[in-house]
């Protein structure tokens, strides 16, 4: 019998499933992506299965759209032919995090975020033409651009608002998680070796549709660029089960309230991996192995022996910990909002008309959604309320609560939109 469900088969759900097939439980993992590795381990829809595909134990359903998650541990999700519905013993949400752009004057067909690119490259081998500019805040941004750079791009720079002493200063912190610091050594060589400018600690001012101007006044001309100021989780799925949200100070962003062992305060529901706040892939992987375990011992069901969950804690407390202080290097530098940029993409809502009502004393974002219908598009608030919660701690109080989920509501895939 399939006890329980995984929702995300990126590292924090591949290491819930490890545990649980090690420990004799069967499980449904699901996944929008036909070939598991979430954003972080992408791989190509064509690729061949690997764990935790086609591992006994495991029911791996690729390209499910998991659309709604009841407060009963229910899962709906849709097959391709018809919603389907579900119960669990319990229930994992492992659904990471996605990046966005803030606010600037304009938007043009030849912008969009860096993640994007990523997962275009990754899932599906697509590559942009032309020239592309890299920027934002962060890492990640690094990591992007030599990708496209191993794929053939000309990547003419990289435009990071991070200067290189924020990095320095990161290093004890970062010594949590050495393999990111080598691959972020390895990263820079091959950036260097393609000839790429590396900017740091550096903001484009202006932005058009084919040029940027960066703030000591250099001109990046580009064909397409890739943009990352900031991460948000995916709490959707954890919102239409009634799990308890929370504003983030260093990220700015809402994430599901979890206990130590990634519990929400809905029973049987556990929230691992970004959904919990953004804390990289490591600690994904720890946060996956630690839900798992904790709900084995509630269970009574043996834990198998080559994991120790006591060191695991300790070591996601030190990934925490550096997770926290990367997002707070990053948001302290962010500038402050464009009034003429919008807060809500979708309905085109400017950040003037938000302040406003922020200003006419509004601080839960479902009261500023009614009056400026910021979140009312078909992204259903996931873009615009990371920045709608910065317009309302701008004043010194965090929002007081986020969003209203919808339910049984999904963005669509590009080939349904044109007919595919």
């Amino acid at each position: 019998m399939t006890r329980a469900a995984i929702v995300g088969a990126g590292p924090a759900g591949a290491a819930v499933s490890e545990v649980l097939s090690a420990a004799g439980i069967a499980h449904a993992l699901y996944d929008e992506q036909p070939r598991a590795g979430g954003n972080i381990g992408r791989r190509r829809f064509d690729a061949p299965a690997l764990p935790p595909e086609e591992v006994p134990l495991c029911d791996y359903r690729g390209g499910r759209r998991v659309l709604r998650v009841s407060n009963d541990r229910s899962v709906e999700w849709d097959d391709g032919a018809a919603i389907r519905r579900q119960g669990y013993e319990a229930v994992f949400l492992c659904a990471g995090a996605y990046d966005g752009m803030l606010p600037r004057p304009g938007r043009f067909a030849s912008w969009t975020s860096a993640g994007a690119l990523q997962a275009l490259l990754k899932g599906q081998g697509v590559v942009p033409e032309g020239r592309v500019l890299i920027c934002g805040a962060g890492p990640f941004l690094h990591v992007v651009a030599a990708d496209l750079v191993a794929a053939g791009v000309a990547v003419v720079a990289v435009v990071d608002a991070l200067p290189r002493r924020a990095y320095v200063n990161l290093l004890p912190r970062a010594m949590a998680v050495p393999a990111n610091v080598k691959m972020m050594i390895d990263v820079q060589r091959r950036l260097h070796r393609a000839g790429v400018a590396l900017r740091f600690g550096h903001r484009v001012v202006a932005l058009g549709a084919r040029d940027a101007v960066l703030d000591d006044g250099t001109r990046y001309d580009f064909d397409h660029v890739g943009i990352s100021d900031w991460f948000a989780p995916q709490t959707q799925l954890a919102r239409s089960a009634g799990c308890t949200q929370a504003w983030s100070a260093t990220g700015r962003y809402f994430h599901t309230r979890v206990d130590a062992d990634y519990r929400s305060d809905v029973p049987g529901i556990f929230v691992c991996g970004e959904g919990a706040g953004v804390r990289g892939g490591p600690h994904a992987r720890h946060s996956g192995l630690i839900a798992a375990l904790a709900w084995l011992a509630e269970r009574g069901t043996p834990a198998p022996e080559r994991y120790g969950l006591a060191a695991l804690r300790a070591q996601a407390l030190g990934l925490t910990r550096f997770g926290q202080a990367l997002e707070e290097a990053a948001t302290s530098r962010e500038p402050r909002l464009d009034d003429d940029g919008w807060a809500c993409a979708c309905e085109r809502v400017p950040v003037a008309r938000v302040r406003q009502a922020v200003a006419d004393g509004l601080e839960d974002l479902s009261s500023i959604k009614i009056v400026t219908r910021c979140g009312m598009g078909p992204c259903q608030g996931r873009y615009c309320e990371p920045l709608v919660g910065r317009l309302v701690a701008e004043g010194g109080t965090a929002p007081r609560s986020a969003l209203t989920q919808k339910v049984l509501a999904r963005p669509l895939a590009v080939r349904e939109l044109i007919g595919g």
